[in-house]
């Protein structure tokens, strides 16, 4: 089963890391974040990148500075 203490250690790699708070579904979520950087090539349905954007659109910034940029990038 994977608990706080599991997840602590695998994101900072040390077997000894206990949480210092309650745990909560907001932290337990933010633990599970994972970045991918692969890629297939394999096209977007339509829509997905304009989703996307109004996503990460609504999602909380620095002092507001809600900075992006979007790249599509199609060989036809």
């Amino acid at each position: 089963k994977v608990n706080a203490q599991s997840k602590l250690a695998s994101r900072y790699g040390a077997a000894d890391i206990s949480p210092l708070m309650p745990w909560n579904e907001t932290i337990d979520q933010l633990l599970d974040h994972r970045s991918v950087r692969a890629f297939t090539d394999q096209p977007l349905p339509d829509g997905t990148i304009e989703t996307l954007v109004a996503a990460a659109q609504s999602a909380s910034t620095s002092s507001n500075l809600q900075v992006w940029s979007v790249v599509a990038v199609q060989d036809i």
